[in-house]
Parts: C-alpha cells; structure tokens; sequence
C-alpha cells in the first residue's frame, strides 16, 4: 500500500527541488536521468534504482508526492537505513528528512545537461541566460566609404570567438541569403531595410541597432549559431566577405536534405544585390 505523506510535514527544499524539476518537465525524469542528477558519494547507483523502484511504478516520475518520497529515501539512505517506503509512516506530525545534495542550480544545470544530451536538440531545454551566454554580439558603425558611391561599413565583434571584423550590409544580405537555404523550415529573422528615402543620422542608427539585434538572435540560437557559415561571417577576414561566403558555401544543404542541391536552388542563382 503507498505511503501518504500527508502526516507528515514538507521540507521546504522538497518544494523548492519539485518546482525546478517541474519547471523542465517533470515526465522527462526517468530512471537513468534521476540517477545521472542525483548520483553522489553518498547516493550511489544502486541506492538511487532501489530508491526508484520502491517509489516509482512507471517509467517517469508523475507527481510531486513521488519526488518528495523518493527525497526523503535519499535522505534516509544517506543515514544508513534501508531502502524501505514502509519507514516514511515514522513521520507523523515531523518534518521528513532532508537529503545531503548538491545546490539546486547546480542539480538545475546538470539537469539540463543530461535532457540536452538525451533529446540531442530536438526540444530547447534551454534558459533565457543559457541562450545569452551562447554569444554577444557588438555592431558599431565604422565609417562611411566611397567617393561617388558611398557605403556605411561595420565593426562586429563576438564574444564567443573573441573577434572582430569589418562587414558590409552587403555581407549581411549575403549570410541571410545562406542561412535561409540552410535551414528553410527555421525562422530567419529579417534584415532591416537596405535604403530609404531619407538616410539620416536617425535612420543609420536604427539600421545599426537592427543588425545588431540580427546578429544576435542568430548567434544565441542553440543551432544556427554551430553552423560554418555563422562563424565564417564572424571570423573572416578578407575582403569581400560576402562573395566569399557565397563561393565557400554554394553547395551546402539545408539542414535535412542529403543530396546536393540542384541548379534551381544553388546559391549561384541568388541575385547579386547592388552596394549601398
């Protein structure tokens, strides 16, 4: 017959672990993912199947009262009893047991560790200040170029690749050519408009701003920022990046495909966009 756990009194910390474990999708703790967080010196593997197997009756934990009987097993293990549901009825009207873990952020980050590495990238198991630390991206306008036809030129920098270049829109435009053949079911976000009517101080700046956002979603994105053609754009230091990366990368498939792509589709067939 299961426990009820109500008698008993919560730990806080048993609160505390649910939401954090709940918050990336409590169903995904399965056996060899529970043991991969919890395992320690003193939490062994075959403390922690036992554990599982005295509490769990299916493949994944299902409910918070499974988590908080198998946190207090641990705890109970870790003071040397045996692995034994039957025991938690000792706790009538006392708060259970807290086990001796690692800290929550860090049972957090090994979490997600393991569902990156058990779903490859299928689902995100991301957060927000992982996806920040992908990269940082620096766009500063650098000059005005051309006597008859004058061009604005800019200085990006990456965090990541500790690097800075001098790119064009033109390169831009270029990158944004590639990656939407590379990944054609992916959202691409879009480039700020090449000219307008009036190219003022307001609107230079705007276009600065917009490209920085650009870059930066590309490059904190847990997939597209791992492609050669971002990090060619981030690192090249030639001129004419853009032609380069055209010529570089004219026969790359997209993200599914495993057959080159035919005439219709290479980049060769891209029209070559005027300077600014």
């Amino acid at each position: 017959m299961s426990v009820d756990l109500s008698a008993g009194l919560i730990p806080s910390v048993y609160r505390d672990l649910f939401e954090m474990v709940n918050l990336h999708g409590l169903d995904k703790l399965t056996l060899t993912v529970f043991i991969s967080v919890f395992e320690s010196n003193t939490l062994s593997k075959s403390i922690l199947n036992q554990i599982w197997n005295a509490v769990i009756k299916t493949n994944s934990i299902s409910s918070r009262n499974d988590l908080y009987k198998c946190l207090a097993l641990m705890a109970l293990a870790q003071q040397g009893k045996n692995v034994d549901e039957k025991l938690l009825n000792n706790y009538v009207n006392r708060e259970f047991p807290i086990p001796t873990l690692d800290t929550i952020n860090n049972l957090e980050d090994r979490l997600l560790r393991i569902l990156r590495s058990e779903q490859g990238k299928n689902e995100l198991c991301f957060r927000y200040g992982d996806l920040c630390s992908l990269d940082t991206i620096q766009v500063d306008l650098a000059a005005e170029r051309g006597f008859i036809k004058k061009h604005f030129e800019y200085d990006v920098s990456s965090l990541r690749h500790k690097n800075k270049v001098i790119r064009r829109y033109n390169d831009f435009l270029a990158l944004n050519e590639l990656l939407s053949l590379k990944y054609p079911f992916r959202i691409i976000p879009q480039l700020p408009p090449k000219k307008a009517v009036n190219v003022d101080k307001e609107f230079i700046e705007e276009r600065r701003r917009s490209l920085k956002s650009y870059l930066e979603i590309l490059c904190r994105h847990p997939i597209i920022c791992e492609t050669e053609i971002i990090k060619f754009f981030l690192t090249f230091q030639g001129t004419s990046c853009g032609d380069n990366m055209k010529a570089t990368f004219k026969n790359t498939l997209d993200e599914f495909s495993h057959e080159p792509p035919t005439s219709s589709s290479s980049i060769d067939r891209i029209e070559r966009h005027e300077e600014d």
